[in-house]
């Protein structure tokens, strides 16, 4: 939008100036529950322009966009301001509005994204980290990383994983060098996120070790530490890769058996199982302590975040009805929906969950930042803004996961699904001073 949009006021009205949606993502989902207009509002108040240089010198690689009605947003749009409208879906995650252009987009659409309201980045460091990861060397510690920017004589773009916003951050550090304001954004992830909440509700120092929650002197990468627990068990023959093996870790623990089965031989499916065990005792807790509260009984599952946010999760199963037409001498077909209903299918729960807590952290990301004049926005748990605020930035998150790990969230929640107090017995109590001086949970 070219004007600033409208700030969230109620469950209808709020983003577009002239349409009403619901500030809820997805069919069947509006409620009248309350959510955290604040957080969107702040996302809303966030000024972008088009980056001239990657329209200029790099073609969009987008290839579903319909190129001329792309041509015409660029066209209106070119030099000006203007912002997105972010709404959330059910569990209270975040995001914006826009096909032709949107912070949730791929490469060449996150590079054509720039900040309307440019700085001078002082810490020249943090470029150098920010170039270091679209270089594909963010796994090594941040002197690493800058040690690696420092060695370069000249930069091969075909060898970066992002080579677009490779470009534009390294002209952003030329810029800089000269101080010349920049509206280039850095992004940096979670390492592990889902793998990081369960650890801090369940309190188990364990699991924080391997998702970087405890610092250990080096950037923990817990899919390569599966990875090489499995290949140290399998023959080479059924050697697996860390792109292989992310995926089957993510979803395990969030019930499921069937990823893991499609993804795996039956050799690398018992290496799998046996590199788990012992591993991230503390996911399997939240996971199967969740499971426990599915209720089978009802077609809604609700609960509320420390913020106030309510995440309301209808439960939903396929339906098979067959339909039979006259016309076509009696033909029938099946026809599959979705159809809100009590379900005894428990897996999602815990999922939905995790989610929720991962939303509530991305808003208090957004509030406390804002609060310190940093633009902040996200994509779930990646956080984009100026690399002028890397250490803030890492240190507001360190807070925001501490404060998990010493509240009762997950026993508020699950009391909250019951209707019956619910303890949760955490396996340390003091997990929060090692979130506080760890280094690497936003990498």
């Amino acid at each position: 939008m070219i004007q600033k949009p409208n700030d969230w006021i109620s469950n209808t009205d709020g983003g577009w100036l002239w349409e009403r949606k619901s500030i809820i993502l997805g069919k069947g989902t509006h409620h009248n529950k309350p959510q955290a207009y604040d957080a969107l509002n702040l996302l809303q108040s966030v000024a972008w322009t088009i980056d001239i240089p990657t329209y200029t010198n790099f073609q969009n690689t987008n290839e579903t966009m319909d190129t001329d009605q792309f041509e015409r947003v660029i066209h209106d749009y070119f030099g000006k301001p203007f912002y997105f409208v972010w709404r959330y879906d059910k569990r209270g995650r975040s995001y914006s509005s826009g096909y032709d252009l949107n912070i949730q987009s791929n490469e060449y659409g996150k590079a054509l994204l720039s900040l309307f309201n440019k700085q001078v980045v002082t810490n020249l460091d943090n470029i150098k980290i920010a170039i270091a990861n679209h270089a594909g060397q963010d796994k090594l510690t941040w002197n690493e990383r800058i040690k690696w920017f420092n060695q370069q004589l000249k930069f091969d773009l075909d060898t970066f994983d992002e080579p677009i916003l490779g470009s534009k951050a390294i002209q952003a550090y030329l810029d800089s060098k000269k101080g010349i304001p920049t509206g280039y954004t850095m992004s940096i992830d979670a390492t592990a996120s889902v793998l990081q909440i369960m650890a801090a509700l369940s309190g188990c120092k364990v699991t924080a070790r391997t998702c970087n929650l405890i610092n250990t002197g080096k950037r923990e990468d817990v899919y390569q530490y599966i990875t090489d627990k499995m290949n140290a068990i399998l023959d080479v023959i059924n050697y697996v890769t860390r792109k292989l093996v992310k995926k089957p870790v993510m979803t395990t623990f969030y019930n499921s058996e069937a990823n893991p089965k499609e993804t795996f031989n039956k050799h690398q499916l018992a290496a799998f199982y046996e590199a788990l065990d012992g591993t991230l005792p503390g996911a399997l807790d939240v996971m199967e302590a969740v499971n426990v509260y599915w209720d089978n009984s009802t077609d809604v599952h609700m609960w509320t975040l420390p913020d106030g946010h309510v995440a309301r999760v209808p439960v939903t199963e396929m339906n098979d009805i067959r339909i039979e037409i006259d016309e076509l001498d009696h033909r029938t077909f099946t026809y599959r929906y979705n159809k809100q209903q009590p379900s005894e299918n428990y897996r999602s729960l815990v999922a939905n969950i995790v989610h929720s807590v991962d939303g509530y952290v991305a808003r208090e990301m957004v509030r406390r930042c804002h609060a310190s004049n940093i633009q902040l926005v996200h994509i779930h748990d990646c956080f984009v803004f100026s690399p002028n605020y890397l250490q803030t930035v890492c240190q507001t998150y360190r807070e925001i996961l501490a404060e998990i790990a010493n509240s009762d969230l997950l026993s508020d929640i699950l009391t909250e699904i019951s209707g019956n107090y619910v303890p949760v017995t955490k396996l340390s109590t003091d997990l929060a001073n090692d979130i506080l001086n760890s280094e690497y949970m936003l990498s």
